[in-house]
């Protein structure tokens, strides 16, 4: 999945948001302009770009509506407007369409008309076209890493969940009787199914730092520095009195997300 959003290999999205905001994701976050800049680029602000978007301008679509943040509407959802955007995103033939509307993590309740006013076009097409709404992929505040989620969820996971779905056919063609799991960014364990996969995306080194706060109970230190080298990069986690932080606000891709994540720091090159 994280290969996916790295080489820009992903679905053909459309997104529709609140009337306004459709240059949301070529703004973008301060933030996300100056990650993964070394010092001595950060000293030079006229050379740094904001990371490609992920649906282009021409496929994001605004409509009217508005919910405050107390979750009251302000202004009611124009659903003819929906409709038009729906049928604009068809025509295009993307294949998923992402929801993102202001507030709708206090009140969902205009971005779930809007979903099944594009379900009702899809059908009315016979499409197959997949519909992403950003309260159940992420419902929390902060807009933009909100739309980041939805928009990596709809993106990059398809073909990692393919791929996890095709490893838990042939396990249970083998006799292995439970369902496949997988590692969530902030530890646990989840299904291959779960709603919420970009979750998983970078399972692997935080395996590795759980991995290590458990052999450091075995030899009884509570404090260590654990390292992942794979092919690409090399990724360090740091344990400090028997705890890992967690950041509420990872970047991947240069993207800005609101998924909880074990703190690591990625450097290049790894064994390449």
């Amino acid at each position: 999945m994280l290969n996916t959003l790295l080489s820009r290999t992903g679905r053909k999205l459309g997104l529709i948001t609140t009337k306004g905001l459709e240059d949301m994701i070529l703004m973008g976050r301060g933030l996300q302009a100056w990650a993964d800049y070394s010092y001595a680029d950060r000293l030079h602000a006229v050379t740094h770009h904001h990371p490609d978007p992920l649906v282009p301008r021409r496929r994001t679509h605004g409509v009217t509506e508005r919910i405050d943040q107390f979750g009251d509407v302000i202004l009611p959802l124009y659903e003819h407007e929906v409709h038009a955007a729906a049928k604009k995103l068809i025509a295009d033939k993307v294949e998923a369409i992402c929801i993102m509307t202001v507030f709708s993590h206090v009140n969902p309740a205009h971005e779930k008309r809007i979903a099944e006013i594009c379900r009702e076009e899809i059908a009315a097409a016979d499409a197959d076209i997949l519909v992403y709404t950003s309260h159940e992929v992420r419902p929390v505040i902060r807009e933009q890493s909100r739309l980041n989620s939805v928009l990596i969820e709809a993106y990059a996971t398809s073909r990692g969940r393919k791929q996890l779905k095709g490893i838990e056919d042939v396990s249970k063609k083998y006799g292995f009787k439970y369902g496949v799991q997988t590692l969530l960014s902030f530890g646990g364990l989840t299904s291959i199914n779960h709603p919420r996969l970009h979750e998983t995306m970078i399972s692997g080194p935080i395996g590795g730092i759980l991995g290590a706060a458990y052999v450091g109970k075995l030899i009884g230190n509570d404090s260590l520095i654990c390292s992942d080298m794979g092919g690409t990069s090399f990724d360090m986690g740091v344990i400090t009195r028997g705890q890992t932080r967690i950041e509420n606000e990872p970047l991947m891709d240069r993207f800005k997300l609101n998924v909880p994540t074990l703190h690591l720091d990625t450097i290049g090159a790894g064994a390449a």
